[in-house]
């Protein structure tokens, strides 16, 4: 559990995060807690599935 801060081309978010078993869970500061499934998690990258708009995307994120 901890506290997470992100830059998508000019959006910038912040928030915390909690996971439980093969979950996710982020909660932007002042929006509700959404939900992710990990598919790939260690020290490296993070891989997680997740639904926008219907469609199913993976989304993967590498450490700086």
């Amino acid at each position: 559990d901890g506290t997470y801060s992100a830059q998508f081309g000019k959006q910038n978010q912040a928030g915390t995060w909690r996971t439980e078993k093969d979950k996710l869970y982020t909660t932007e500061t002042g929006k509700q807690e959404i939900m992710v499934k990990l598919l790939k998690a260690d020290g490296a990258a993070l891989d997680f599935e997740m639904n926008r708009g219907g469609q199913k995307e993976t989304l993967k994120m590498v450490k700086k």
